[in-house]
């Protein structure tokens, strides 16, 4: 956290637009979750998309510590496009 703090100043702008894609996949995740029955959102791959975007934070915030696997926004969306509905 001291990290970020000290980092913050440097560039604000940079640090808005990532927290905008982190949002644009929240608000991807959060449309899965609504249209899935709550028997299917603790599916495996319902909740991979879930740790997608937290290993996407720590890829946009806090690039030191590295993350498990490649991560994007674009992946997600294709993660969360190849989960079935209905």
């Amino acid at each position: 956290m001291a990290h970020r703090l000290d980092k913050a100043p440097l560039d604000l702008g940079r640090d808005r637009q990532r927290l905008a894609e982190v949002l644009a996949a929240e608000a991807g995740y959060a449309a899965l979750l609504a249209s899935l029955r709550p028997s299917a959102r603790g599916a495996q791959d319902v909740v991979a998309v879930g740790w997608m975007i937290e290993e996407l934070r720590v890829s946009l915030f806090a690039q030191s510590l590295g993350t498990a696997y490649p991560v994007s926004v674009k992946r997600i969306e294709k993660a969360i496009a190849a989960i079935p509905r209905g």
